[in-house]
């Protein structure tokens, strides 16, 4: 049996423009979700390419969130990795940890 949670997921479009003055679009559970105020719930959709396209209607610049909806990034898998390294390098130049840095790593504690 299908179980019809598992076809469609919960998306949110942020409001404050991040990389590139682009509004990123995330998959509830992301764990660079924005807080609840600083998001948009944009729907319940089968893919990220229909969140997008709903997450145009509220920002032109919208983009897919290069962590939770990977898939929606054929062109270059790569700039994953350099997005987190620019945090890491962000975190030891500058002492500040963006709130999703520990969901990028294991604890080995």
């Amino acid at each position: 049996m299908i179980n019809i949670s598992q076809l469609f997921s919960r998306f949110y479009i942020g409001k404050k423009p991040g990389v590139f003055e682009n509004h990123y679009i995330h998959r509830e559970g992301c764990p660079l979700l924005p807080e609840k105020d600083k998001r948009i719930f944009l729907g319940v959709f089968s893919s990220g390419k229909d969140a997008l396209n709903e997450g145009t209607i509220h920002f032109r610049n919208s983009e897919c969130c290069r962590f939770c909806l990977k898939e929606e990034h054929h062109e270059n898998r790569e700039l994953v990795f350099t997005e987190i390294e620019s945090a890491i390098n962000l975190t030891a130049t500058s002492g500040i940890k963006p709130k999703y840095f520990d969901a990028l790593y294991v604890s080995t504690n």
